[in-house]
């Protein structure tokens, strides 16, 4: 025995599966959906948030520094000093560095292939020396490549 017959009509079933592919197609794209990026004024507020804390603790840094014995603070000094000659070091080195550096991040053209010397007319003595380098067939063989 079959299904029982339904009482929809042909029109009403291909609406009602029309209706449910379509809500099907709906869930998934959301699945597929990423989630939306945040408002402008989210990521400003969280930037600002991130840039307190970042302030709030350098003060308590400050403060418990400002606590320590003077040879703690001495000794601070003395790093942060010896840090920031470094840095300046680096960044002036990085100023001067030649293109070629692995640490330049910029994309540049590739080097340029190396050029062969110019042809100049040979002077007597390397006459001499170009005749026993040319071989059965006419070609001059050369050292390089």
């Amino acid at each position: 025995m079959g299904r029982p017959r339904s009482k929809l009509s042909p029109e009403e079933i291909l609406a009602r599966r029309a209706q449910a592919a379509w809500e099907y197609r709906q869930r998934c794209v959301l699945l597929i959906l990423p989630p939306a990026p945040a408002p402008a004024d989210l990521r400003v507020r969280h930037k600002a948030a991130v840039n307190e804390k970042a302030r709030l603790r350098m003060r308590a840094h400050r403060q418990k520094l400002q606590q320590a014995p003077a040879s703690v603070q001495l000794e601070y000094a003395v790093k942060a000093a010896q840090y920031r000659r470094d840095y300046v070091e680096r960044a002036r080195q990085e100023m001067c560095m030649p293109r070629s550096h692995p640490s330049s991040n910029v994309r540049r053209a590739p080097p340029a292939k190396p050029r062969r010397p110019r042809a100049y007319p040979p002077t007597s003595s390397q006459e001499a020396s170009e005749e026993e380098e040319t071989s059965e067939d006419g070609h001059q063989e050369s050292g390089r490549f």
